[in-house]
């Protein structure tokens, strides 16, 4: 059995936390680094968000799209798409090999995986992580339980959304704490 603390305790144990978690959020979203700045550009240039003038019909010049965001679009798609079209090999080694045993568990342990991979949809999620990877020159994942199915599923998160804590540059150690922003319905 799973031990889950009783709902009164749990809310007063939230009353707590929920304080410290927040001043935590509010103190990486107000401090984000240049890199995220710049994220947010990359992003508002994919988007079209920014303008860039050009002579206009009206004006006496030629009627033209606006390319810039085409250009920056199509740069970002077809590495993404590209990159995410091969999809890696799952090899999981035998702890023994020749050991029916562990050949086995190797077996299944692949099959696992395989069937992550697939009910999580990891061709698509592929080519949105190097679509990511080649605009932000970073990707969000996660991997969480699916309550209906009780597996886990892997998803991809929006890095401009993800708030990692702070590491000095040259640190390559995983962060103890991801701070994500989920938008959920109520």
């Amino acid at each position: 059995d799973q031990y889950y603390p009783s709902p009164s305790y749990a809310g007063k144990m939230l009353d707590q936390v929920w304080p410290v978690i927040n001043a935590e959020m509010k103190l990486r979203r107000d401090d984000r680094s240049p890199l995220l700045n710049h994220m947010q550009d990359v992003q508002g240039r994919y988007n079209g968000d920014w303008a860039v003038p050009y002579p206009r019909k009206d004006r006496g010049g030629p009627d033209l799209p606006a390319l810039g965001p085409a250009i920056i679009a199509d740069t970002i798609d077809a590495t993404g798409m590209s990159a995410g079209s091969v999809i890696p090999e799952i090899f999981c080694p035998s702890l023994d090999s020749g050991t029916e045993k562990h050949d086995g568990d190797a077996r299944k342990r692949k099959q696992s995986l395989e069937y992550v991979w697939s009910t999580s949809g990891f061709k698509l999620l592929g080519r949105k992580w190097f679509r990511q990877l080649a605009g932000y020159g970073t990707f969000g994942i996660s991997v969480c339980a699916d309550m209906r199915t009780g597996a886990p599923k892997i998803r991809a998160m929006d890095p401009l959304e993800m708030f990692p804590e702070e590491r000095a540059a040259g640190d390559m150690r995983a962060p103890d704490s991801v701070g994500v922003v989920h938008v959920m319905p109520v």
